[in-house]
């Protein structure tokens, strides 16, 4: 099985099972029939117009409409990001930028290369308390599709081995690299996806990072 079909049937499943539950908890929970409600039939709900027997119908049909749109979106970007030209250089450049009030904070622009194709992503971080690197780095990359092939690539490695790598998330909600982490844990999430970092150079305020393909 091909990383395309693997990746689409693991999500489909994933994706499937989560709303199934989330359609079966709607009835139990009023908070999330509440919040499932559009602005008419909340009025309607909240002045004794209408009662969740009335209503439900009709929510169940809309949320399942809207979550099977936005799955089937996810699900058809995670297949581009299988049997599109998969990455073969990775460039991230971190411009640290002072701020009065949060001191030095990242603003990212990555590069990603492969098979003649260019895809591009940025991202910035500030606040404390925090990895700020990571965060941003996490944010830029997850806007590249290409990128995506690496972090399924480490997922399917740890499915078929029976391990974990720490750093990303492939569920219902998607495919994405997880921000907060670290720079170590970016480093070892492309490492298990296939790719070394063969570059790295820093300044007083700037930090590059280049990974290859192994």
């Amino acid at each position: 099985m091909d990383l395309n079909e693997w990746a689409t049937n693991k999500y489909h499943g994933m994706a499937s099972e989560w709303l199934a539950n989330h359609l079966a908890s709607i009835p139990e929970l009023e908070s999330l029939f509440r919040y499932e409600l559009n602005p008419r039939e909340s009025r309607q709900y909240r002045e004794g117009k209408a009662t969740m027997a009335d209503l439900l119908p009709a929510v169940l049909e809309r949320v399942e409409a809207k979550y099977t749109r936005e799955h089937k979106a996810i699900e058809n970007r995670i297949s581009r990001a299988c049997t599109e030209p998969a990455p073969e250089t990775i460039e991230v450049n971190v411009q640290w930028k002072r701020n009065r009030t949060w001191g030095m904070n990242p603003h990212v622009e990555v590069t990603v290369r492969g098979g003649g194709v260019t895809e591009y992503g940025s991202g910035k971080a500030s606040g404390c308390g925090y990895d700020k690197e990571s965060t941003a780095v996490a944010e830029a990359l997850n806007q590249c599709t290409m990128f995506l092939n690496v972090v399924l690539t480490c997922a399917r490695k740890d499915h078929d081995e029976g391990t974990r790598t720490y750093g990303y998330y492939f569920d219902a909600s998607g495919v994405f690299l997880d921000g907060g982490v670290g720079m170590t844990t970016v480093e070892a999430v492309l490492e298990r996806g296939g790719f070394k970092l063969t570059h790295r150079l820093s300044g007083k305020s700037y930090d590059t990072y280049i990974f290859d393909r192994k």
